[in-house]
């Protein structure tokens, strides 16, 4: 019931731009009738929904949903042919989207925003926002601090570094929060419908293990010397992935708790990760993909025919191949060990946010024209010229 892996922070650029001319068009307009806070105010409906500009995609049963700009979201029951837009309580840019069941999921976006759907999609309520999660994240951090306190002042018990790493990340709260609920959730993964994970810009980690009822920081879970930019967040074969800028993926210890750092000799900004029970992809920049066949002990780069970068990625289990998309429009079908590459001349309406198998050879496309459906040969062999 899982969504695609997007490529976030490359999505978070691009709806910049977006947002910025459709503000110039409005200015006017807004400075007229006052500021209306999006965080405050439900998505207005919309015509054509179909065609709005929309950043991600995910399968629920049968049902599929996709959610995009000013608090968009839409479900469609029909295989994509006819879309009904969500009630959605917020006007904030929506920029992920995942279900763990037919009915339950969750969708991320800018200001903090964290929603949450137990109607498969067609209404949804806030869980968090960054007004919240300054407020709850710092009374989480100084209670911390002051219980290590407490407890070094006691004889006989030892000093730690937790007092260190609580203030610290304590720090890290109010830079990334306390200017205004500024910076966006980029992803968002469910284990199962109790244990979730949902990540951002400057290392911005939140965690919940009651369906998103309480979530609490993890800004000292992410083992960086710098606050990195948390692109994407997956479960993959078992682990817990995050794909990150400066070619850094993290992985989830489970004894620890922690995201410990893999080394894959890459530089540039990783945008999103997908994979099968044997392979982890992730991509990012210039066409950039690298592989692991070993839980991301070791990461090998795959060459693939595109300097575009990679804005999202899937693995087709009933296919049994992967599927990446581009800014500028390319789709790279790639066999089920993800180490061959090839386009689909058939795809070529660009500038792709998100690709979700839906059965049957079939897959939606996100983008800022809407949502797009496209077929490919069942029987062609993936990785193979078509």
């Amino acid at each position: 019931m899982n969504s695609t892996s997007f490529g976030l922070s490359m999505r978070w650029r691009m709806v910049a731009i977006v947002c910025g001319l459709i503000a110039c068009g409005a200015l006017g307009s807004v400075q007229a009738a006052g500021f209306v806070d999006p965080l405050d105010h439900p998505a207005f409906a919309r015509s054509h929904v179909a065609t709005r500009p929309m950043l991600a995609a995910a399968r629920a049963g049968d049902r599929l949903i996709a959610v995009g700009l000013r608090g968009v979201a839409m479900y469609s029951d029909d295989a994509g042919k006819s879309w009904t837009q969500s009630e959605v309580p917020v006007q904030e840019d929506l920029v992920s989207v995942y279900f763990v069941s037919p009915m339950e999921g969750w969708a991320t976006g800018h200001s903090g925003v964290i929603l949450h759907t137990t109607d498969a999609g067609k209404t949804w309520v806030k869980q968090l926002d960054g007004r919240i999660a300054l407020d709850q994240f710092k009374r989480f951090y100084q209670s911390r601090i002051d219980n290590e306190a407490s407890s070094e002042g006691q004889e006989g018990h030892p000093a730690s570094g937790a007092a260190a790493d609580n203030a610290a990340a304590l720090k890290d709260v109010t830079l990334n929060f306390g200017d205004g609920p500024n910076l966006p959730f980029l992803d968002v993964w469910f284990k199962d419908a109790s244990t979730g994970y949902a990540v951002g810009s400057f290392g911005t980690l939140a965690l919940t293990t009651d369906g998103g009822k309480t979530w609490v920081p993890g800004f000292e879970r992410v083992h960086s010397k710098t606050a990195l930019n948390l692109n994407a967040v997956r479960g993959i074969a078992g682990r817990v992935f995050i794909a990150a800028e400066r070619g850094v993926v993290f992985r989830l210890d489970p004894a620890s708790g922690d995201f410990e750092p893999l080394q894959t000799r890459y530089n540039g900004s990783f945008f999103g990760i997908t994979g099968s029970n044997s392979v982890v992809l992730a991509f990012g920049l210039e066409g950039t993909v690298y592989r692991s066949t070993d839980a991301g002990d070791s990461w090998e780069k795959v060459q693939v025919p595109t300097t575009a970068a990679i804005s999202a990625g899937t693995y087709d289990t009933a296919a049994h191949r992967f599927v990446l998309v581009t800014v500028r429009g390319d789709a790279l079908i790639g066999n089920a060990d993800g180490s061959e590459f090839s386009v689909e001349p058939k795809w070529t309406d660009g500038q792709y946010t998100g690709v979700c198998p839906i059965g049957q050879g079939r897959y939606l496309t996100t983008g800022f024209h809407g949502v797009q459906l496209h077929m490919l040969d069942p029987t062609r062999a993936a990785g193979a010229a078509h």
